[in-house]
């Protein structure tokens, strides 16, 4: 007869597709892992209930702790008795995957039980989140009714889910594959989590992925969406795990705000004993669509490779990473190698059409094996605006397979090189290869870097972007195709550095690539180019030339308004040249131009 009665109360508030369109605030108030009528919630019957697969009716206690609302959203909420953290294990079979598609959003949410409490600090600081829940499936149990083994954390196979403040600790006795999106969910994200590490960070433990995305929609997110409501809250910390985040038959994932092997410091890696038996790799991918872009991300500490793509993607960005050191850019987080990636057009540092800035590049340090390799000829990498320092090992691999290597059938000789009668105002250079050319080669982007002297030319140590130009293009006083000679008086900074270096890039219909790093340039040293001094009562204008170079003196009103030549051009000699200012009420401002 209880039955009956409790039936209604079941369909009422569980299984009613309309009730659940109207919102849900389900309450988890026990550590257990069960699934009987109590005066207790469980995690597993609050992903039940989600669910409608609760399959029995539920007590007046639970009906309480589950209330309809007026949204379309789904929450599940926290309220378990006691300080914590609470621990969480999976029954046998593991927890129920999240199938529900009753919501518009769905919100699962470790923030919500009572002393917890979201990162607050920048990403350059130590992560200060107090996390109370943690799912701890560091042993997971076959499921006794089918004997299959469970390989995941938690499976999220719903759309638009958004997993927020635990603590998730797993293990490598068998396969776990972490928190993971599957069958055709779209969108969701994963924030304010620690994989790998305990709250008071006293157990290391990790499985086999940590956040991962398989045959999904896509439009995932792991880490910070970038909206600037609560990105320091979302950011994400992912230690003692083979892999960091991975992702298959999927599209468009963006990852964001992570720490991927270095704890909530920010600057200390597991102990050796941790790292030793893991395989290492940051992030892996295979078959993917659209846009995968990683941003802000650290990643240190990997044994194999930070990124590898061991399969075809169509699209892969990195924008101001930090990897391999610090975000203090000193303390060393070693990796083995970099970047891996196979038929895919990768952009590390700037996507196509990006203009330069220095903040837009990655700093990439201290790997001990190569940075980029050129697996297959369909794999297209672009490098620009990026700094690299203390790399050991070889910066390019396989460049018979890059843009330049296919076309001219070779895998050595493919840099620029800088010419050592440059100036600091004139670049002079060669180029393997330029365009316009056959299958729409295009003319080659040179990019300038500020350098320093290296002992291992295969290895130079690149500082900040200063500037990119065109072959053949503004500022190039050569017109011929794959040779430069560039007018470096408007680059900005340019007297404060010593020694530069170049890169070419060029896109053809298999894609954009840029050529590894051309010589090592001292600059010479010198005056000032230009300087003024008082002759009676007038003004001269004294400038160092370079010898066999075409200047022209001019003058403008207004800064921003046209400049007007002044006199004629003059070929310098190589020492100084000294110019009488005319004295002229239309002149208040007075240049010299390099010109053709």
């Amino acid at each position: 007869m209880k039955f009956f009665l409790l039936l209604p109360i079941l369909i009422g508030l569980f299984g009613a597709v309309g009730a659940f369109g109207q919102g849900l605030t389900i309450t988890v108030n026990s550590t257990g892992n069960d699934n009987n009528p109590d005066d207790r919630l469980t995690l597993v019957e609050a992903i039940l209930i989600a669910n409608e697969r609760l399959g029995r009716p539920s007590s007046a206690a639970e009906s309480s702790l589950v209330v309809k609302g007026s949204s379309r959203l789904l929450d599940v909420r926290f309220a378990i008795p006691g300080d914590g953290p609470h621990f969480i294990t999976p029954p046998p079979g593991g927890f129920p995957p999240l199938t529900t598609g009753l919501f518009d959003q769905v919100l699962i949410d470790g923030f919500s039980q009572p002393g917890a409490r979201p990162n607050s600090n920048g990403i350059e600081g130590t992560n200060n989140a107090a996390l109370k829940i943690v799912l701890d499936c560091r042993k997971l149990a076959a499921d006794p009714a089918t004997g299959e083994m469970p390989d995941w954390s938690f499976k999220i196979a719903a759309s638009r889910v958004h997993f927020r403040g635990f603590s998730v600790l797993a293990g490598r006795d068998t396969d776990n594959y972490g928190v993971y999106f599957s069958d055709g969910a779209v969108g969701g994200q994963v924030s304010g989590c620690w994989f790998g590490v305990s709250p008071d960070q006293s157990i290391l433990a990790g499985g086999e992925v940590a956040i991962a995305a398989y045959g999904t929609e896509g439009g995932q997110v792991f880490g910070s969406d970038g909206n600037g409501a609560d990105d320091l809250a979302e950011i994400n910390i992912i230690v003692a795990h083979a892999i960091g985040v991975q992702f298959e038959e999927t599209k468009n994932i963006l990852v964001q705000n992570n720490l991927i092997g270095v704890l909530p410091d920010g600057k200390t890696l597991p102990p050796e004993a941790i790292r030793e038996a893991l395989e290492g790799d940051a992030v892996e991918g295979n078959a993917l669509a659209g846009t995968i872009t990683l941003r802000r991300n650290l990643i240190g500490g990997m044994r194999g490779d930070a990124i590898e793509f061991y399969g075809p993607a169509e699209r892969l960005l990195l924008l101001e990473n930090t990897i391999g050191v610090a975000w203090d850019g000193v303390t060393p987080l070693p990796n083995g190698n970099f970047l891996k990636v196979q038929a895919v057009q990768a952009f590390v540092g700037l996507d196509k059409g990006m203009v330069p800035t220095a903040a837009s590049g990655n700093r990439i340090a201290n790997h001990t094996g190569y940075l980029f390799r050129h697996n297959k000829a369909d794999t297209r990498i672009v490098h620009r605006g990026n700094v690299l320092t203390k790399n050991s090992g070889s910066y390019f691999e396989q460049l018979a397979n890059s843009l330049t290597g296919m076309r001219l059938g070779r895998a050595t000789d493919l840099s620029p090189v800088l010419e050592v009668n440059s100036t600091r105002q004139i670049l002079r250079g060669t180029l393997p290869l330029s365009g316009p050319g056959p299958d729409a080669l295009t003319a080659a982007t040179i990019d300038i870097y500020a350098s320093e002297e290296s002992p291992d030319p295969d290895r130079p140590p690149i500082g900040r972007w200063l500037a990119s130009f065109t072959d053949g293009g503004p500022g190039d006083l050569d017109p011929s195709t794959g040779a430069f000679t560039l007018d470096l008086s408007a680059v900005p900074g340019l007297d404060s550095v010593t020694h530069l270096a170049v890169t070419s890039t060029l896109e053809d219909v298999t894609g954009a690539d840029t050529s590894p790093f051309s010589n090592i340039l001292r600059l010479p040293r010198g005056a000032p180019r230009l300087s003024l001094a008082r002759t009676g009562d007038g003004m001269t204008l004294t400038l160092n030339t370079t010898e066999g170079t075409r200047y022209q003196l001019q003058s403008s009103l207004t800064l921003g308004s046209a400049w007007t030549d002044v006199g004629n051009a003059f070929i310098g000699t190589g020492s100084s040249k000294s110019i009488p200012l005319p004295k002229d009420p239309t002149a208040a401002f007075f240049r010299v131009r390099l010109s053709n």
